[in-house]
C-alpha cells in the first residue's frame, strides 16, 4: 500500500498504536479461572415473583463454539495461516471490502479477525471480541468500513455448547431428597460479543408462592454445592427489603456491605445502578458477581434476588448509549424482564416495583433534544444514539395506571432528582429539568410512595414532595447512593429531613397486613453497622 498523504500516513500510525494498546490491555485484564464448577450465580425476575425465578450463572466452556468462531476458523484454514493482519487491514482501508476482492462484508471481516490470531497468536474466540468490544474505535478513528461488522445474534449463535450443564431443583423440606426426586432442566446457554464468558439460564415457571426451593447445579456429572431460593408470598405476611446504590468501587467497605445485608434476610435487593465504576470492563462485572455469589447468601444457603437498575458508570459513554452494545454487560448478565432497559415488577399480592432508565440507554421523553435540555454536548465519549425514541415516559404513565389500585409503588433510579448537592441541583447535567417535567408529575398523580434514587454518592431522606413544596400527601425520596462508592457531604438544602455521609443502604419493611412502610438506613460506620433514624409510611 502506497500512501502518499501525510496525515494519513498519521493516521496509519494512530491506528496502528491503538490497536497495539487494545491488545495488551485486554491481555492484562482477562483473568478468568479455569474451574469447572459453576461461579457468579444470580437471581433475577422476569415474570410473576410468586411463581417463577430465573438463574443465570457462569462456567468456562473451553470447547464451546458459535458461528462466527466457526467462520473465522475456516477463514484461518483456508488461508493456511497466511493472513497478516496489518495488510488485510490496510487494503480494506485504501480499497474497501467489494474492491479488495471479498464477495460480502461478513466474508471480509472474517478474514480481519483471522489476521488478529495469526497476529496476537490467541483464538477464534479472542479475535472476534476484540474486533466487536473496539469497533467503534475502528471505525471512527482507523476508518474501517462500518458494514463490516457482522450481525451480533447470527454470530452469537452457540453452535456447540461443550459441556453438558443440568440445573435440579425440588421443593425444599427437612428431609434430604434424592436427587432422582429433583425436577431436571436444561439451561440455555449463551454469550454476548463482548465478554470471554460463557453463560447458562434456566427460567422456572409453576413454582408455589412463598415456597423455598433447593437448586443443584451440574457440570458434565459434577454437582456443585446447593443453594436455595425463595418464591414472593401470595399473602401479605411482613417482608424484609433492601435498597441501595453504587456499588461501583472495589472497595472493604463494599464487600463488608453486601455480606451485612445478607444477614437482614431479605426478600430481594433493589441496586439503583453505578454497579461497577467501568461499564465495559470485565474483570469489574465479574469482581462484582463473584461478591454477589459468595456474600449475598443467607445463613440458610438462600441466594437473594436483584432487582437492578442502570447507572452512568455501567454504559460506556454514561449517557444515551445503545442498550445491546454500550451496556452489554449489564444487558446480558442480568435477565429482565421486557423492555428491559426499564421494567416493572409485581412482588407478591401487590408491592409494584418500576425501575427506570435515568437517560443512559433511554430518552426521559418524546423529545430528542437531551443534550440542549441539559446543557450537555455531543462528542468525545458521548453519543446520542437513533434508539432514544422518547418511549419510556409513555411506558412511565401506562405502567403506573396499570398498578394504580396496588397496596404498595416504589420506584428506583440512578440519577437523583432530588440531588443533596446546588452544584447538581442547580445544574442541568444528566436530565435532571426532564425528570421534573415528566417524570415527577406522573409520581404525584398517581400517589407513588416511595423513590430510591443513587448517583450523589451522600445519604439522603426527602419529606414528603408535592408541587415542589412540603406536603405530607406527597412523594418520599431515598437514596442516594453509598453501598461501596466514595463518599460526600449532603446540603441542607429545603426538601431534606434526614441526611448523611456514611456508607450505607436502606432496610425496607412491609409489615404484617401491609398497612405500614417502615425504613431505616444502615450505615457502615468504622466496620460496624449502626442503624439510623426510622421512618414511616402509612398505605394511603
Amino acid at each position: 500500500m502506497k500512501i502518499t498523504n501525510g496525515n494519513l500516513n498519521f493516521k496509519m500510525m494512530k491506528s496502528y498504536f491503538t490497536f497495539i494498546l487494545i491488545f495488551f490491555a485486554i491481555l492484562f485484564i482477562q483473568n478468568h479461572t479455569s474451574a469447572n464448577e459453576p461461579e457468579e450465580i444470580v437471581l433475577t425476575w422476569q415474570d410473576d415473583t410468586k411463581t417463577s425465578m430465573t438463574i443465570t450463572w457462569r462456567t468456562e466452556e473451553p470447547n464451546a463454539k458459535t458461528y462466527g468462531m466457526n467462520k473465522i476458523e475456516k477463514a484461518e484454514e483456508q488461508a493456511a495461516g497466511q493472513i497478516e493482519f496489518t495488510e488485510i487491514r490496510e487494503e480494506l482501508l485504501e480499497n474497501g471490502w467489494q474492491d479488495a476482492g471479498y464477495d460480502s462484508p461478513e466474508e471480509a471481516f472474517a478474514h480481519l479477525a483471522a489476521g488478529v490470531m495469526n497476529y496476537t497468536e490467541r483464538d477464534a474466540d479472542f479475535a472476534y471480541r476484540i474486533l466487536m468490544n473496539n469497533w467503534s474505535t475502528y471505525t471512527d478513528e482507523v476508518g474501517l468500513e462500518e458494514e463490516l461488522l457482522p450481525d451480533r445474534i447470527d454470530w452469537n449463535e452457540i453452535v456447540n455448547t461443550g459441556a453438558e450443564n443440568i440445573l435440579y431443583y425440588t421443593e425444599k423440606s427437612d428431609d434430604e431428597a434424592d436427587i432422582g426426586d429433583y425436577h431436571t432442566v436444561e439451561p440455555e446457554t449463551y454469550t454476548f460479543a463482548e465478554t470471554a464468558a460463557w453463560l447458562h439460564r434456566v427460567k422456572l415457571t409453576d413454582l408455589e408462592p412463598g415456597m423455598t426451593y433447593e437448586v443443584i447445579l451440574e457440570r458434565d456429572g459434577q454437582q456443585a454445592d446447593s443453594f436455595n431460593f425463595r418464591t414472593a408470598p401470595a399473602d401479605k405476611r411482613e417482608i424484609t427489603f433492601i435498597a441501595g446504590a453504587d456499588t461501583q468501587s472495589e472497595t472493604p467497605e463494599r464487600k463488608e456491605m453486601t455480606e451485612l445485608a445478607a444477614t437482614f434476610d431479605p426478600e430481594f435487593v433493589m441496586i439503583a445502578g453505578d454497579i461497577v465504576m467501568n461499564g465495559m470492563a470485565e474483570s469489574e462485572w465479574d469482581q462484582w458477581f463473584k461478591e454477589w455469589h459468595e456474600l449475598m447468601i443467607t445463613d440458610e444457603g438462600r441466594r437473594v434476588p436483584v432487582v437492578p437498575a442502570l447507572g452512568n458508570h455501567d454504559v460506556r459513554g454514561w449517557i444515551m448509549g445503545d442498550f445491546e452494545t454500550d451496556a452489554a454487560f449489564y444487558a446480558n448478565r442480568f435477565n429482565l424482564p421486557d423492555p428491559r432497559r426499564f421494567y416493572a415488577l409485581e412482588y407478591g399480592p401487590g408491592l409494584a416495583l418500576i425501575t427506570l432508565d435515568t437517560g443512559h440507554t433511554s430518552a426521559f421523553n418524546e423529545e430528542l433534544n437531551w443534550f440542549e435540555d441539559t446543557g450537555y454536548y455531543e462528542g468525545e465519549n458521548h453519543r446520542v444514539r437513533d434508539s432514544h425514541t422518547g418511549e419510556q415516559r409513555d411506558w412511565l404513565e401506562q405502567t403506573l395506571a396499570e398498578y394504580q389500585d396496588s397496596p404498595w409503588i416504589m420506584g428506583h433510579y440512578h440519577v437523583n432528582a432530588f440531588a443533596t448537592s446546588p452544584h447538581y441541583w442547580e445544574k442541568p447535567r444528566y436530565g435532571r429539568p426532564l425528570m421534573h417535567e415528566h417524570w415527577i408529575p406522573l409520581f404525584e398523580e398517581y400517589e407513588v410512595d416511595l423513590i430510591h434514587e443513587g448517583h450523589g454518592h451522600r445519604m439522603k431522606r426527602t419529606h414528603p414532595i408535592r408541587d415542589m413544596e412540603i406536603d405530607e400527601d406527597g412523594v418520599v425520596y431515598i437514596g442516594e447512593g453509598g453501598w461501596g462508592t466514595h463518599m460526600g457531604e449532603p446540603e441542607d438544602m429545603w426538601f431534606v429531613d434526614d441526611k448523611g455521609s456514611d456508607h450505607h443502604f436502606w432496610k425496607l419493611t412491609l409489615e404484617e397486613g401491609w398497612e405500614t412502610l417502615k425504613g431505616v438506613p444502615v450505615k457502615w460506620i468504622d466496620g460496624e453497622a449502626v442503624k439510623g433514624q426510622e421512618f414511616t409510611i402509612e398505605q394511603r
